[in-house]
């Protein structure tokens, strides 16, 4: 720093601060002399500048902080200050020794006394009393003297509370060990002892404060701070020392202190309740809370918030929860704003303090008090004996009448927002009522003296809404009609449009005031021509007559003329279908005035309508009048269909005795009416009665293609009696008639239910099979076969020549969890597992032809072209014996495919009696389709077919006791071969790094597939002879014959067959036993000791142990493998890492509880460890420590043979050791 001037960073900002502060003064002082817009620029100006100097000292100072030089020179002057600071201490307390301390100082006197104890005694027995008096613990009282003190003390006690008395709140005490305890319920609880019993020098210790106020929200006691705590033991402990009434003192604190903390407990509820309808008008802590409800976002007072939002009422209700400081022995004093009657007392108990129980109390008042009001309101009118107020349900139930019904009006408080809520006791509204219900709602909320008056227009909408409804239900359609000109109406009136025929209106209104009154017109309209002035949608009023329930008017009606056209309006009803007697006879009779002419209208409408669609199909027809002035169609004939039989068709118009439709108000009901049942054999009914149609207009079309389908079904049921009455026809005996009605006809066959029915209306034919579990597979076929042959003796014959295979089959599906079923036809199943494929062909003499079996398409490869010699040989060998597998060629001749299951063509049955239907042969199943798996043609070397009778049937597909079948054995053999090839075939493809498998396909011939691992040649061979045909034997290479025992062969022998060959059959258990084989030869011999204990356990050790194959599915693997899902390889061999994951199970002998748990075993370092998900900061299980302690003790004892694989004499050691489970 020589030669540059410096300066210090203190006198920087000094220097700084006070040119700030001196333009800051300037800057006061010249400010008020200048004009507004001066002043705002000068004020500008000085933060500007000042800005500038603050932001370079700051970088100064940070530039000071990170240099190196300043560092170091900051370093040095702080070191030569201590040190200047250490000399100058030094001196100071030297100067001190030499000048106060020493000077005072001198040798003692010799203590000769002590001397001589010392010398002669070897003991310094003259210690000085302070050691006694401040070393030495004082003897405790005893058990007796505390007894006798604490008598002492609660004697005191009880003379001191007898002389100064007790306040009345604080009755409830208890004396006990020399301390006297005042509990005042959900306040507090004090604990107070005496020191003495003079009152003047010895006044009252508080020992120990409670305090008992509780808040709802937390459920507990409510938690002071420590120091608050403090603070108040000290100040009721200053309370206690005055000497007039200490207690009632000390009451009048505590209590005091309670309420205010209860009114604070409430003050937090309200805010946690709190939103947009309830706030906070005022607290003052300790003294008062007012709390208003029903409030309105943004004001208290929104008599009209808007059109959108529902309207508050014009006062805001409020409750005011007050502490009385002059009587503090009283609790909570609450008022409500408007006042409530009298008899509507509030009241907080100390025991459940709850905001909300206080809030929803008020508002249950208030709701009851305004009910009352709205009440009121209705007395002196028409609607005082409709209203009943009900305490329980807090509503008002007003009885709303109509002409032909009354509905039941609710009003209540809405008690979140205050506002009075309306509702009908119905589910349906439509927008009208819904809208009146609305305008209810907020014109009563606004001001309650209009009731009257909207329940009065809350009928009118509620009529019209009745009328509208049950003309919609008769067909009639309701719309908007617009007129050139208004209806001369009044103008409060609401109108309803009813369309009766094109340009013919039903004009019904409803008046409101000065009461409700309802009229009913007739009027006729025109279209307004062509016009162009006047839009196209308007029409013109001709005519508007009033009806009238009143036979003078009737009369004057039927004569009216209509001015524009000139026709009376008596001919416009009778070209319409109108019975004018009929209008005269229900008019008058003593109902309403607009049910029944509007009834009559729509019925007899609807009666045109019918006749209408029955003309325009062509069915003759009549109207009918019935009694009670009801009407309906008959029908006469019916036209033949073009699709039937004319026999048929005469048949069933014969023995039609009548036929009725009836106008209802679900639709259009037909009643036909037989003279007998037309088919004796299968039984009937001789009346039938339907719904044919939703509307008028649809019942010709509806009724014809009914009649068709009815002709057809009569068809089917005719020649299924002309085969029962046969007694050539074997089947007779299974076929039992349930049900046949021309509609519907049901019979049992075999147990199983075919159901042959009509839908209406469309008229189609509809077939159910309500088949047993084992036949539901051939359901959909056989519904396609009847669709298209329409013949049920056909579907009797299929169903029982094909019972007993499909039996057998679907039992051998529900057996075998990976096989299933699918139907091409009814007389063609296909048989999946796996990736096979076999086809079943259900033949006419009561057995079954298997025509062919093969792979899937997708899966080609070298194993394919052998498949189908595979089972030909395995059904040789069942229905020939051993012997023909001695032959040379064992490829099964062709034989022809036999003919499925086929009705034979009888020969023309000539009916007992004359009857219409033509004897004609049955049609025969379609030609079968070639064998398809799933939208994939079979892949197979030739053509060929085995015919099996229904006992080698059973015998290949049926199990004994607990064996599993032949033909799943096969299947599940020869899957497993595939298995391995492909697996081993996979595994050489992949690359080094992924591979888990050692081995070297060698050969391949008729069932036999050789390969080779690293010390054994592995044989799997196909004996379709056997019950379990996959049978696998071990050799030892050249190389390796001396290192291999037969026992260890031969348990590796054993545990294939206990364990990989066997059900079911999984592909995961041969993956992990060829992985086992794959292992390195110290640790595979150790593995085929560790299956010895599978397979023979040990008779001495506590726990028995299981190899897994397979991933087991045990909740407790989660904490050790994560990602390896159930039924997957439970072995997985790490050939580069040299390690080997596999799954153990061992059970305890003595009460069957077992564990699982996977294990690594590490082929270079031959340590043994459990698996399991390495996270951070996890702690392994005690089950955990436990085994690989076992493990470890293991690995640390001396071996002679040190190549040998520990993994068997650990697991052998765990067995006999106690595991904490």
């Amino acid at each position: 720093m020589s030669g540059r001037e410096t300066t210090v960073l203190t006198g920087i900002l000094d220097s700084l601060l006070k040119r700030a502060y001196h333009d800051l003064t300037v800057l006061s002082e010249l400010l008020p002399r200048k004009s507004d817009t001066d002043r705002k620029y000068e004020i500008v100006q000085f933060a500007r500048r000042t800005r500038l100097l603050l932001i370079r000292l700051l970088a100064l100072v940070k530039w000071a902080g990170n240099s190196e030089s300043v560092q170091k020179c900051a370093e040095m002057s702080q070191a030569l200050s201590r040190q200047s600071w250490l000399y100058i201490d030094t001196a100071d307390q030297l100067v001190h020794l030499s000048r106060v301390s020493l000077v005072q100082a001198c040798m003692p006197y010799c203590s000769l006394a002590m001397a001589l104890d010392v010398l002669s005694t070897g003991t310094y027995p003259r210690l000085p009393l302070a050691i006694k008096e401040k070393v030495v613990v004082p003897s405790s009282l005893s058990q007796e003297e505390q007894l006798t003190a604490f008598r002492m003390l609660e004697g005191a006690i009880r003379r001191r509370l007898l002389k100064e008395g007790v306040p009345e709140a604080m009755i409830t005490q208890r004396i006990r060990n020399g301390m006297v305890t005042f509990t005042v319920p959900y306040e507090f609880e004090v604990s107070m002892s005496l020191m003495s019993d003079d009152p003047i020098m010895f006044p009252w210790r508080l020992v120990e404060l409670k305090i008992l106020v509780a808040n709802s929200l937390l459920d507990k006691p409510l938690l002071l701070h420590g120091n608050q705590l403090l603070y108040l033991h000290q100040l009721v402990q200053s309370r206690l020392f005055m000497d007039d009434n200490p207690l009632s003192n000390m009451y009048l604190c505590l209590h005091y202190f309670c309420l205010s903390l209860q009114l604070d407990c409430l003050w937090s509820q309200a805010i946690h309740m709190g939103g947009s309808n309830i706030k906070i008008e005022e607290y003052l802590c300790g003294q008062r809370l007012r709390i208003a409800y029903w409030c309105v976002s943004g004001s208290h007072q929104a008599p009209n918030a808007g059109l959108q939002a529902k309207t508050a009422p014009a006062t805001t209700p409020c409750v005011t929860i007050v502490i009385d400081s002059g009587c503090l022995s009283k609790p909570f004093s609450i008022t409500h704003s408007p006042p409530l009657p009298s008899e509507c007392r509030l009241n907080l108990s100390s025991k459940s303090l709850s905001f909300e129980f206080l809030l929803a109390k008020c508002i249950t008042l208030h709701s009851e008090v305004l009910l009352r009001d709205l009440m009121s309101v209705l007395k002196a009118t028409s609607w005082e004996d409709k209203a009943v107020f009900e305490e329980s349900s807090l509503c008002l139930k007003v009885l709303v009448p109509l002409v032909h019904a009354s509905w039941t009006l609710l009003i209540g408080i809405d008690s979140r927002m205050g506002h009075f809520v309306a509702s009908l006791e119905v589910d349906c509204l439509c927008a009208s009522v819904k809208s009146a219900l609305e305008m209810v709602e907020r014109e009563v909320t606004n001001n309650m003296s209009s009731l009257p008056a909207q329940l009065t227009l809350l009928q009118c909408q509620l009529f019209l809404a009745s009328v509208e409804e049950k003309a919609r239900g008769w067909g009639l359609r309701v719309r908007p009609l617009p007129l050139l000109k208004p209806l001369p109406f009044p103008s409060d009136a609401k109108t309803l449009f009813v369309e009766l025929r094109q340009l013919v209106y039903l004009v019904v209104t409803a008046t409101p005031h000065p009461q409700f009154t309802d009229n009913y017109y007739i009027l006729q309209v025109a279209t307004t021509g062509d016009d162009p002035a006047i839009p196209q949608c308007f029409y013109m009023a001709i005519s508007l007559e009033e009806i009238e329930p009143k036979e003078a008017v009737l009369n004057h009606m039927r004569a009216i003329t209509v001015p524009r056209s000139g026709y009376v309006l008596k001919r416009k009803l009778e070209e319409r279908g109108l019975d004018t007697d009929l209008i005269k006879r229900v008019c008058l009779q003593p109902q309403s005035a607009t049910s029944p002419f509007t009834s009559l209208l729509c019925s007899q409408f609807s009666i045109h309508r019918l006749l209408t669609s029955l003309n325009n199909s062509g069915i003759h027809c009549h109207v009918l009048q019935l009694e009670y002035g009801s009407t309906c169609v008959q029908v006469h004939s019916l036209p033949q269909p073009e699709t039937e039989a004319n026999q048929l068709h005469d048949l069933l118009s014969q023995h039609l005795e009548n036929c009725v439709l009836v106008p209802t108000s679900q639709g259009v009901e037909c009643r036909m009416v037989f003279k007998r049942p037309l088919v004796s054999r299968l039984g009937g009914q001789v009346v039938r009665r339907m719904l044919v149609s939703n509307s008028c207009e649809g019942v010709g079309k509806a009724l014809l293609a009914l009649w068709r389908a009815m002709l057809s079904l009569l068809g089917i049921a005719l020649e299924l009696e002309h085969y029962m009455s046969d007694a050539s026809w074997s089947y007779c005996s299974n076929c039992h008639s349930m049900r046949f009605d021309l509609t519907e006809l049901s019979l049992l066959c075999n147990q199983h239910e075919v159901y042959l029915g009509i839908d209406i209306p469309s008229g189609e034919l509809k077939i159910d099979l309500n088949a047993n579990s084992h036949f539901f597979l051939l359901r959909e076929a056989l519904r396609r076969v009847i669709l298209s042959t329409k013949s049920l003796p056909l579907l009797i014959q299929g169903m029982i020549q094909t019972d007993q295979a499909v039996q057998i089959l679907s039992q051998f599906v529900q057996s075998v969890a990976s096989a299933k079923l699918t139907a091409e036809s009814p007389s063609h199943i296909q048989l999946h597992y796996d990736i096979f494929c076999l086809s079943v062909v259900l033949i006419s003499n009561g057995g079954v032809q298997f025509v062919d079996f093969g792979c899937k398409s997708g899966n080609v490869g070298l194993m394919q072209n052998n498949a189908s010699r595979y089972f030909q040989d395995f059904v040789k060998a069942i229905m020939y014996g051993s012997e023909i597998m001695d032959q040379e060629d064992s490829t099964v001749t062709p034989t022809p495919v036999a003919k499925p299951v086929l009705l034979p063509s009888p020969s023309p049955i000539v009916s007992p009696r004359p009857s219409p239907w033509p004897a004609s042969p049955l049609p025969s199943i379609p030609p079968l389709p070639s064998p398809v798996v799933e939208g994939k043609s079979l892949t197979s070397h030739k053509c060929w077919a085995i015919t099996v009778s229904m006992v080698q049937m059973a015998d290949i597909f049926s199990a004994s006791g607990t064996c599993v079948s032949r033909m799943e054995a096969f299947l599940g053999s020869l899957s497993l071969l595939f298995a391995s090839y492909n697996l081993a075939q996979q595994s050489s493809q992949q690359p080094p790094q992924q591979q888990q498998l050692q081995w070297q396909f060698v050969s391949l011939d008729h069932g036999v597939h050789l390969f080779h691992t690293e010390a054994l040649a592995v044989t799997l061979s196909l004996d379709v002879t056997k019950h379990i045909p996959l049978k696998v034997t071990f050799k030892p290479l050249t190389l390796q014959e001396g290192v291999w025992s037969e026992l260890e062969l031969q348990t590796l022998e054993d545990f294939f067959n206990a364990e990989v060959a066997c059900r079911p059959f999984l592909h995961s258990s041969m993956h992990s036993f060829m992985r086992i084989l794959s292992v390195p030869l110290a640790t595979l011999k150790s593995v085929i000791n560790v299956m010895q204990l599978h397979l023979r356990p040990l008779s001495d050790s506590i726990w028995r142990l299981l190899l897994c194959l397979v991933v087991p599915s045990t909740a407790d693997l989660k904490q050790h493998i994560s990602h390896l899902p159930p039924g997957e390889s439970g072995v997985i061999n790490k050939i580069k890492m040299q390690k080997l994951l596999f799954f153990v199970r061992i059970v305890r002998k003595e009460d069957g509880v077992d564990v699982v748990f996977p294990l690594v075993h590490d082929y270079k370092s031959n340590n043994l460890i459990v698996a399991a998900v390495r996270e951070r900061n996890a702690v392994p299980t005690v089950l955990q420590q436990a085994i690989d302690g076992v493990f470890k003790r293991t690995m640390e004892l001396p071996s002679s043979h040190p190549e040998t694989s520990l993994l068997y004499p650990a697991l052998k050691a765990l067995l006999h050791t106690q595991l904490p489970v």
